[in-house]
């Protein structure tokens, strides 16, 4: 393979931040059968965000999934953001991203974080879940006993602040 120009590979990266994603999955086929539910899918992507380790449960082992849907239902622009997200993450992955392989999940919500604009619907839609999911995660006591900190970081305040001789 003949290895490309300067001018080629700077050609590439305009077009590739000028144009529209392409499907992000490089191979797979639609599957038409699965309408799932937007509820399902927050708790596939929330599960894919903060999975259950050695230390601690999944998110939605916490109740984050349901924890997240009762804010949306206080609020209308979370809630038609999390179904527009749903919606469209449920496309991007070929109709349906609960049975997607978990390999292309982390690819999928890999380019949402870092590659998707946070002013446009998949990037906005991945920063508001991780955003909510990670406090309302980390606000159980389940998932603060996987910290394996038994005190605060700093119990006694900023001493060098604090306590100065005047």
């Amino acid at each position: 393979m003949k290895p490309l120009s300067r001018r080629q590979l700077l050609v590439a990266t305009v077009y590739s931040a000028i144009l529209p994603a392409p499907q992000i999955l490089s191979a797979g086929t639609i599957n038409k059968q699965a309408s799932n539910h937007p509820q399902e899918i927050l708790t596939a992507m929330v599960d894919m965000i903060l999975p259950a380790d050695q230390h601690s449960p999944a998110a939605s082992q916490l109740g984050v999934n349901k924890a997240l849907w009762q804010l949306a239902e206080r609020n209308l622009n979370l809630k038609k953001l999390l179904i527009k997200g749903c919606r469209w993450l449920d496309k991007e992955s070929f109709g349906n991203f609960i049975t997607l392989p978990d390999n292309q999940k982390i690819e999928l919500l890999r380019w949402m974080d870092e590659r998707a604009s946070p002013k446009r619907l998949p990037g906005l839609f991945f920063r508001q879940v991780r955003y909510h999911s990670v406090g309302l995660y980390y606000a159980t006591e389940q998932a603060q006993k996987g910290l394996g900190l038994h005190q605060s970081p700093q119990p006694m305040g900023y001493p060098e602040i604090g306590l100065r001789d005047n």
